[in-house]
């Protein structure tokens, strides 16, 4: 029992990991999945060195360590009514996204089956999630 209690928690975990990228991506605006995109984001982790501090809590605001995450953490006074914002909606509407794909379906579009976005394996994932 302990052994398929410890894979579980391991498979939990994984899957909480990927429904953290899934919730990053789509908090983002759902970004084009290009490899570039993908590099871009491990060379700016690059090189960056994690300290730990103690949080002073009662202070008004706080010292996150990196000045980018303390003036977003510092917005808002109170971070969950911004967090539940009507403006924080980042999901595009579905006709929208669907739209290129739409037009590519047209007799007259003159693009090849192979390269509709439905084979774009991406295109489809989001599409997915949406």
């Amino acid at each position: 029992a302990v052994v398929s209690t410890q894979s579980t928690g391991k498979h939990i975990k994984s899957v909480l990991k990927y429904e953290n990228k899934w919730s990053r991506w789509k908090n983002e605006g759902c970004p084009s999945l290009t490899k570039s995109a993908v590099d871009k984001m491990k060379q700016q982790q690059k090189g960056v060195r994690r300290t730990v501090r103690p949080m002073d809590f009662t202070s008004e605001k706080y010292d996150l360590g990196n000045t980018t995450l303390n003036d977003l953490w510092n917005i808002c006074p109170d971070n969950l009514a911004a967090c539940q914002d009507s403006n924080r909606n980042f999901t595009p509407e579905t006709y929208k996204f669907f739209e290129e794909c739409i037009e590519q379906l047209e007799p007259d579009s003159g693009v090849e089956k192979q390269y509709y976005l439905t084979n774009d394996t991406a295109f489809v994932w989001r599409s997915l999630r949406l």
